[in-house]
């Protein structure tokens, strides 16, 4: 009898205990499922978004988001800009600056204007990278974890004391600038290797174009000169000094003859070889060499610290540098050339949707 009763006492504290956990259960689901939708409206609303940024805009249907914009703008685009404006235009940097009008364009438009292209770019290029196997991911996001990862591995070599090349640790702007720039020098070669950018006959017929500008030797011109130091006299009276000196020999009098009565005349030559020593020493000398003829007197020339006046005796052509001497710069220029031909004609036949342009509004 006793037994009994303690059975049946025993299976309603049961029955009570499941009942209790039924209702923890449900109270448990109710609130799991409350947070779901709860969740679903915050990204719905965008506030619930803590690592997909904004898009600014898509190029070719990639997006450019707002952290990467924002990233050029601080990093180039907001000085320039102001530079542009400021400078140039004589306009004042004041509380109304980014929107007043100048030549039919705000500042703020004009930066709008720059940083689309300059990041259109970039995301175009990427997008070749990614083609030729330089880069796995062109989001912005990937970049940024991988700044992260630069970052803690060079902490992690400066506790241990190893050498750091560079700074010990890298800011958004100037790192993507680094990785950037060396992507960018891979794909070049990539594109070159696939459109024949550098073949011999591109190559020697750029040599022929382009001699005169980037492979002509220095002309070998020698001349006798006379220098008055400012400390002599007031410059006032050296210009006089000198100017007697012109016309001296203007009138048909040796340069020797007339000078020398002012000091030691010199004889100086400036070619090939002391190129890079009289752009050095001698820049306003060397200016103004290249602009005699033979027999020829120059004006005073001003060189800081005293007054030269110079007369060409002697004046030969230097020829160019031959085309094996400089075959590996012409392939630079080449290919840096034809790259930049490459991402105008691909950034003009690009698709751009511009979608958000809240990050050019927040400029100040």
């Amino acid at each position: 009898m006793v037994i009994g009763m303690g059975r049946q006492h025993t299976g309603k504290k049961k029955r009570n205990q499941k009942r209790k956990l039924d209702k923890v259960l449900c109270a448990v689901f109710l609130t799991v499922g409350c947070l779901v939708i709860l969740w679903g409206i915050l990204l719905e609303s965008g506030l619930g978004k803590k690592t997909k940024e904004q898009v600014t805009f898509t190029v070719n249907g990639e997006a450019v988001t707002e952290r990467e914009v924002s990233q050029r703008i601080a990093y180039m685009h907001r000085a320039v800009t102001i530079d542009h404006f400021s400078r140039e235009k004589g306009m004042e940097l004041d509380e109304g600056f980014w929107d007043r009008e100048c030549n039919g364009i705000t500042p703020r438009q004009y930066l709008k204007e720059q940083a689309i292209e300059d990041c259109a770019r970039i995301k175009l290029a990427e997008l070749a990278m990614k083609e030729y196997g330089l880069l796995e991911d062109v989001s912005y996001q990937a970049f940024l974890d991988s700044l992260e990862r630069e970052n803690q591995r060079r902490e992690e070599s400066n506790r241990k004391g190893q050498v750091i090349y560079g700074p010990q640790k890298y800011g958004e702007g100037e790192y993507f600038a680094y990785a950037f720039a060396n992507l960018e020098t891979e794909l070049k070669k990539k594109l070159d290797e696939a459109l024949g950018w550098s073949a011999e006959e591109n190559l020697k017929r750029y040599y022929e174009e382009h001699k005169d500008t980037y492979y002509r030797c220095s002309d070998s011109i020698e001349v006798e000169k006379i220098t008055l130091p400012y400390e002599k006299a007031s410059r006032e009276e050296l210009e006089k000094e000198l100017e007697q000196v012109r016309k001296e020999v203007e009138g048909g009098k040796s340069f020797v003859e007339a000078a020398q009565k002012l000091g030691t005349v010199e004889t100086q030559r400036f070619d090939e070889e002391s190129a890079r020593e009289d752009s050095r020493h001698y820049e306003p000398l060397k200016l103004a060499v290249m602009e005699l003829k033979k027999q020829e007197i120059s004006p005073a020339i001003d060189d800081g610290s005293s007054l030269s006046v110079l007369f060409c005796t002697a004046k030969e052509e230097g020829g160019y540098r031959p085309y094996e001497e400089v075959a590996d710069n012409v392939v630079s220029l080449v290919r840096e050339e034809s790259y930049e031909k490459w991402l105008d004609t691909a950034y003009r036949e690009a698709d751009l949707q511009i979608k958000n342009e809240n990050v050019f509004k927040e400029v100040k």
